[in-house]
C-alpha cells in the first residue's frame, strides 16, 4: 500500500480498491493510525501557518490575512500562532 504520509490521496485510494472488506479497514486504520492522518494533519497546519506569517510579512493585517483567507481575523491570528482553535475545557463543577 502507498505511504499515508507521503502520498495521502493514492493512500486512499487504493484502501477504497481493496475488494476485501477486512484488509480495507485495515489499510484505513494505517491511514488514520499515528503514522498517517495526525502525521498529514500536523504537517497541514504547518503549512498553513507558514503561509498565513507570509502574509504577515508583507504587512497585511489580521483582518486582510482574514479576508484572503476565508477566516475570521481572530481566527487568522490563531493559525498564525499556531493554535489549533479548539474549545478549552469547561471548569470542573464544584
Amino acid at each position: 500500500m502507498t505511504d499515508p504520509a507521503t502520498d495521502p490521496t493514492a493512500a486512499i485510494a487504493a484502501a477504497r480498491s481493496l475488494a476485501d472488506p477486512a484488509e480495507r479497514a485495515r489499510a484505513i486504520g494505517v491511514i488514520l493510525g499515528k503514522d498517517g492522518l495526525p502525521k498529514i494533519t500536523s504537517e497541514l497546519r504547518a503549512e498553513r501557518q507558514a503561509a498565513v506569517l507570509e502574509l504577515r510579512s508583507r504587512n497585511m493585517s489580521w483582518t486582510e490575512v482574514g479576508e484572503a483567507i476565508g477566516q475570521h481575523r481572530n481566527r487568522a491570528q490563531q493559525i498564525g500562532e499556531g493554535r489549533s482553535g479548539g474549545r478549552p475545557a469547561r471548569p470542573a463543577a464544584s
